[in-house]
């Protein structure tokens, strides 16, 4: 996976897709997958840096321990996990001492989301990396 990598992790199909399409419209390389099964594997297969952040909004059924999918996929990545789920915020309390880098609790704003990914995860030319202008520039005045 590329710079700026996120996994998206959504059991609703048509919610992976819009924080798919609004992140990837902001230069994030995405991946989206509906079962937490799926992305356990990926992530496996492609080692704990493959993706630079990873926004998980899990379809816990009444009964379920909201954490589980979560505890698992946090042991396996170094990434930013990014929680957005429609229950008060009240019930996810406790996420930053399971490991979790935040929460947004639904209904919330994109530009929340697009704020709070370029926080966790900024895009290379955000991140002070030169762009290839800066670079071409920075090397004609060393010459």
């Amino acid at each position: 996976m590329g710079q700026a990598a996120v996994l998206v992790v959504a059991q609703d199909h048509a919610i992976g897709q819009l924080f798919t399409d609004v992140l990837g419209d902001k230069g994030y390389t995405t991946t989206c997958l509906s079962s937490p099964q799926e992305a356990l594997t990926l992530v496996r297969a492609h080692g704990p840096d493959a993706f630079q952040l990873i926004l998980s909004h899990p379809g816990v059924q009444p009964g379920q321990d909201r954490y589980a999918f979560l505890a698992q996929l946090c042991a396996l990545t170094h990434a930013p996990i990014l929680i957005c789920a429609a229950v008060p915020a009240l019930q996810y309390a406790d996420y930053h001492t399971r490991g979790f880098a935040a929460f947004l609790e639904e209904p919330f704003d994109l530009d929340d989301l697009i704020t709070l990914a370029a926080s966790l995860c900024p895009l290379p030319t955000e991140q002070g990396r030169p762009t290839d202008r800066a670079l071409v520039t920075a090397l004609r005045e060393t010459a």
